[in-house]
């Protein structure tokens, strides 16, 4: 997983401090620059927009892990805070659930490793983005856990649920259903 999420970030890596995206940055004694062409950014950085997201695991050694975010661990819950360049996905791989955002951003996620229930909460609504526009996918079948579905009641369209957001944070809970 670090090895991956590494070469995800790695992109970033090769921007310099005004901006523009090298082919690559030049670590070698004598040079220690960006190289002056752009030459396979393109895809290079494309990976990393594919891919970036928080991916947030539980190590046997290591315990709750974070990459791409900040996690934070009490008897009942691991909050998430996504740091990574977009913050709008997230997988917890403990349940096997990909949530990702098609409009908005996450502020926090919550995980009660206990009972599966997740808490999610979205930056405030801005005047470009009045509600957010939330994915619910299980791409691994864990087995204990159910399909996970809002416990509100949201609109949704073309498998995208409408989350109407508030001035400020505006909270969710999933849980997962046998």
């Amino acid at each position: 997983m670090r090895v991956g999420y590494g070469g995800t970030m790695g992109a970033l890596t090769d921007i310099d401090h005004e901006g523009f995206a090298s082919a690559a940055f030049h670590g070698f004694p004598d040079m220690l620059t960006h190289d002056p062409i752009t030459g396979d950014y393109g895809p290079n950085f494309f990976g990393h927009a594919w891919n970036t997201a928080t991916y947030v695991v539980s190590d046997p050694e290591l315990g709750w892990q974070a990459f791409g975010g900040n996690v934070n661990t009490t008897k009942t819950t691991v909050k998430i805070t996504p740091l990574d360049s977009y913050r709008a996905r997230v997988y917890l791989a403990t349940q096997g659930l990909w949530i990702t955002l098609d409009g908005g951003k996450f502020e926090s996620v919550e995980l009660d490793p206990k009972t599966g229930a997740v808490r999610l909460g979205f930056v405030a609504a801005t005047q470009f983005t009045p509600a957010a526009h939330l994915r619910i996918e299980q791409p691994a079948k864990v087995n204990g856990v159910g399909t996970y579905h809002p416990t509100q009641s949201l609109q949704s369209e073309r498998g995208t649920y409408f989350v109407p957001l508030d001035q400020k944070t505006t909270w969710i809970e999933l849980k997962p259903q046998p």
